[in-house]
């Protein structure tokens, strides 16, 4: 009667090639991680960065507003220069 679970002689592959296999499949995982969270703190970073520096305009402050390349010629300026008499908050309603 034959066995139904393999021996280990049916098997090709040794515990050891099994194991240079899986060890550089270990570090190739951690590394992937190790590059996920890198590129995760560097967004927060980047976030936290814009929020500084990226502040809302207070009334009567100086303005530039981009002017779209395609409403403009070669000539024309890229921004068109203003002072803010107004802010409005933005709100959920």
């Amino acid at each position: 009667m034959a066995s139904l679970s393999p021996s280990p002689s049916d098997n090709p592959v040794s515990s050891t090639e099994n194991h240079r296999v899986a060890q550089p499949i270990k570090e190739i995982k951690r590394r992937c991680h190790e590059a996920a969270d890198a590129q995760t703190s560097k967004a927060v970073r980047m976030v936290k960065g814009s929020r500084l520096n990226l502040r809302a305009g207070e009334q009567g402050g100086h303005v530039a507003a981009p002017v779209p390349l395609v409403d403009r010629q070669s000539r024309d300026h890229r921004n068109i220069l203003g002072v803010k008499v107004d802010r409005q908050e933005h709100t959920d309603q």
